[in-house]
Formats: C-alpha cells, sequence, structure tokens
C-alpha cells in the first residue's frame, strides 16, 4: 500500500494548488516485464497541469 504524498503544483502563471498523491508501479512487459514509477496526484485534472508547471512531492506529516 502507497504512503500518502503531498503535491505542490506551481503554474507558469505563478499560481500554486496542493493536493495528495500516492505513488504507484506500473508493469511494463516489452518484451520483458519491468516496472515503471508513476504519481496518482487526487482531485487534480490534465487541464490543471498546464506545460511548464512544477510538480513537488513530499511526505506528508504523520496523523494520529
Amino acid at each position: 500500500i502507497s504512503r500518502k504524498l503531498m503535491a505542490t503544483i506551481e503554474r507558469s502563471d505563478g499560481s500554486s494548488v496542493v493536493a495528495d498523491a500516492y505513488k504507484e508501479w506500473l508493469l511494463l512487459r516489452d518484451p520483458a516485464p519491468r516496472e515503471k514509477e508513476a504519481f496518482l496526484i487526487i482531485g487534480i485534472e490534465k487541464a490543471d497541469l498546464p506545460v511548464g508547471s512544477k510538480v513537488t512531492l513530499r511526505t506528508c506529516p504523520e496523523t494520529e
């Protein structure tokens, strides 16, 4: 199970947004199986990440 991360998205227009993210592993077969990491950012659409945006991922503080 993946641990929750905090994603900060800084757009080229200077605006920013914070969202939860999770790391996932993709299994590819071309021709031999291999894994590649990917990140799922919750609640963010592709349109919210224009070209030139910077995404910073951090671990979330543990909550009790």
